[in-house]
């Protein structure tokens, strides 16, 4: 005898039931190999002194940041030119899931700090010891210069 067929009404339930899934919140924690990858262009904006206006453009960007990975795979066949194909689908993942800004600018921050506490220990650091010509400095028109 054979199995009665679902409703369709209940096949219909069956097909949306995961439809609308929306991840949870919170950050979302990259994968080992988007990790790497994520490490080495963070690594590569905190060497270029580019922390602060990255974190400014992805935090005003927080929100769009799914139609923003899918530009990135709308931009994929003009990227591949430039950089690594496998590589560049990685990221773009990443960042179709939810809390990967999150993610990201933490990341950034870490590392820039990290960065600044190096300085500070070499004394190499000038914004810690007050000699980047800022507010503050005596110039060639104040009383103490």
């Amino acid at each position: 005898m054979a199995e009665p067929r679902p409703t369709l009404g209940a096949r219909v339930r069956s097909a949306l039931k995961h439809a609308f899934h929306v991840e949870p919140p919170g950050m979302a924690v990259p994968a080992p190999e988007e990790e790497k990858l994520l490490k080495r262009m963070i690594d590569q904006i905190v060497s270029r002194g580019m922390a602060q206006p990255a974190l400014l453009f992805l935090e005003s960007l927080r929100p769009l940041n799914g139609v923003g990975a899918q530009a990135m795979h709308f931009l994929h066949p003009f990227a591949s030119v430039i950089v690594e194909p496998r590589a560049y689908e990685r990221i773009a993942a990443f960042l179709e899931r939810r809390g990967s800004i999150e993610w990201i600018c933490r990341a950034i921050e870490d590392a820039d700090a990290a960065r600044d506490a190096g300085n500070s220990r070499r004394g190499g650091d000038r914004r810690a010891s007050g000699s980047d010509g800022g507010i503050g400095a005596s110039g060639p028109g104040d009383a103490g210069g």
